[in-house]
């Protein structure tokens, strides 16, 4: 890290309130510097026992659940944009252009709720419905549901309140970012 780095850091953690418990580190990225941001998943994860609010209030917009257009315009990643435009502005220093992107670690834990997920399914109406892992564009993780008839697939909203239902308050949904794919 040089020494313009060093005063940019601190600079983003004060001014970003980042909690002091995020870690994060300049490095190289596609032949140019960026921001290297470690999401720590069971911080963030209501489900995992190890949930911290302050920590995922950083990495989550203030209201979880965006609804609508902004749902898909929202980028976690831009929010650094202004702070480092103050930064150099403020510094006198050449503007830079830092790439922002977060890693995720600290998720073994999923492996266990994983598991109750799909001993839930097993019990639903929907038996033969797939789920697999994914994470969203923004420090999220996301569930995505597969193998669903066209009339399941229709009734989606009663598939997800069943397998809440079934899993018993042992796994909170509302978590996650559950998709679902279209059967062809």
């Amino acid at each position: 890290m040089t020494k313009k780095e060093q005063i940019l850091s601190s600079f983003l953690r004060t001014k970003m309130n980042i909690p002091k418990d995020v870690k994060y580190e300049f490095v190289d990225f596609d032949n140019r510097r960026a921001l290297k941001v470690y999401t720590d998943v069971a911080k963030t994860d209501k489900n995992s026992g190890q949930y911290d609010e302050e920590y995922t209030k950083f990495f989550r917009p203030s209201t979880k659940k965006i609804t609508g257009i902004p749902r898909f315009t929202y980028d976690w990643s831009r929010k650094f944009e202004g702070v480092f435009n103050e930064f150099f502005n403020s510094t006198g220093l050449p503007k830079e252009y830092y790439k922002v992107y977060d890693e995720f670690i600290n998720y073994d834990y999923l492996s266990d709720i994983n598991d109750k997920i799909e001993d839930a399914i097993k019990r639903t109406n929907y038996p033969n419905t797939e789920f697999s892992w994914d994470r969203d564009s923004n420090p999220e993780l996301k569930i995505l549901f597969t193998n669903l008839t066209k009339e399941q697939f229709d009734d989606w909203g009663d598939f997800k309140n069943e397998l809440q239902d079934e899993l018993r308050g042992s796994v909170d949904l509302d978590e996650y970012n559950l998709s679902f794919r279209q059967p062809r």
